[in-house]
């Protein structure tokens, strides 16, 4: 038996010597959480949804406990893009992960870009002022980098890998 409503149940026990108890038992039934969002991730990125991570484009179905130990059923539709927008301007890197070079094009004029190490440090500060930029990599060594793009006054992270 599996209620879907909140329910009472009559219960009774027979004993011994033909004695019986009967109980009232209310079963209360507590909703089902359901949330569907659309979401949009720039290559490289995760989306976290509880201790899940997603990282391809898809439909994801996840089942998370409430406060109160219930279920609750996330559903989350993932894109995974190498553009980003930012109201009404596109920022595009690639390749990435990227060797010697990595381009950057956006339809709004870029101000600057720091690339900086994984721990924040500012490694290079280029100044732009033009729609692409090619950033030369020969000089860093593999692994996890942070781009900080600065475009229409706006700042936008997008993490890169070095191979």
């Amino acid at each position: 038996m599996s209620p879907d409503t909140t329910t009472t149940y009559v219960v009774t026990a027979s004993y011994e010597y033909g004695c019986q108890a009967v109980k009232s038992i209310i079963i209360k039934v507590n909703p089902k959480y359901r949330i569907e969002y659309d979401t949009t991730i720039i290559q490289g990125d995760t989306l976290k949804v509880g201790n899940l991570k997603h990282f391809v484009t898809g439909s994801y179905s996840d089942t998370l406990k409430t406060y109160k130990g219930c279920d609750s059923i996330v559903i989350t539709n993932l894109i995974v893009s190498d553009i980003i927008t930012i109201e009404n301007n596109f920022i595009k890197t690639y390749p990435n992960p990227a060797k010697k070079i990595l381009k950057i094009e956006a339809n709004g004029l870029i101000n600057n870009i720091e690339l900086l190490s994984i721990n924040g440090i500012v490694l290079q500060s280029i100044m732009v002022n033009n729609k692409e930029v090619t950033i030369d990599l020969n000089n860093y060594v593999q692994g996890i980098y942070i781009l900080r793009i600065n475009i229409a006054k706006k700042i936008r992270i997008v993490k890169i890998i070095i191979e």
